[in-house]
C-alpha cells in the first residue's frame, strides 16, 4: 500500500468522525453543525482523490 494511499484512508477515517460527531450533537452545541460539514466535505475530498490516483493508475 502507497504512503500516499494511506494518508488518505487516515484522512477519509478522521473526516468522517467530524462528520458523524457534528451530526450527532449539533443539538447540544451549533458549532458542531459547522464541524459536521467540514467532517463531510473532507471526507468527499479524500474519496475524490483516491478515486483520480486510481483513474490514473489504471490510464498508465
Amino acid at each position: 500500500m502507497k504512503k500516499d494511499l494511506k494518508q488518505n484512508l487516515v484522512g477519509i477515517i478522521l473526516f468522517f468522525t467530524f462528520c458523524v460527531i457534528g451530526m450527532l450533537f449539533s443539538d447540544r452545541l451549533p458549532l458542531l453543525t459547522f464541524i459536521g460539514i467540514v467532517g463531510l466535505a473532507g471526507t468527499a475530498y479524500f474519496f475524490f482523490r483516491i478515486v483520480t490516483d486510481a483513474i490514473g493508475f489504471q490510464r498508465e
